[in-house]
């Protein structure tokens, strides 16, 4: 039995959509390293990026999301040593959240700020360099 020609054009038209998706991968992993390189911490930025799914298909401002929600993530390490800067941080980081899901760009970069000072006191660095992360991409989204 010959392949019909419906088949054939199916099996093209199959591996130019895989093709095309290979190359937006690609291509949207090359923005990630462009927009991280313009962190103090291009490394660690395009890890904690490219670890979250989301990153693939969401924009600067989901990036920013998932760098703020990594910092959160990182608070915990404060709960012990220093809770009512950990209390004061989890609000801002949530707060700044929530006004980048909003658009309020330049209220989230005061969030942020507010809770890199919540932070400074506690010397966590890993997690200053988190925020001060996030606080880059909150710029370049302004």
């Amino acid at each position: 039995m010959k392949p019909s020609f419906f088949a054939a054009l199916f099996f093209i038209i199959s591996i130019l959509f895989l093709q095309q998706i290979s190359f937006t991968d690609a291509q949207k992993a090359g923005e990630i390293e462009n927009v991280c390189a313009q962190t103090e911490a291009p490394d660690l930025c395009i890890s904690i990026l490219k670890s979250d799914p989301r990153s693939i298909n969401g924009g600067l401002k989901t990036l920013v999301i998932i760098a703020l929600e990594k910092a959160l993530s990182l608070a915990d390490g404060l709960k012990d040593r220093c809770p009512d800067a950990y209390a004061r941080l989890v609000n801002h980081i949530g707060e700044a959240i929530q006004r980048v899901q909003n658009d309020q760009i330049p209220m989230a970069i005061l969030s942020v700020l507010a809770g890199l000072n919540d932070v400074a006191s506690c010397y966590h660095t890993s997690l200053l360099t988190i925020l001060r992360i996030a606080l880059t991409l909150l710029r370049l989204l302004k």
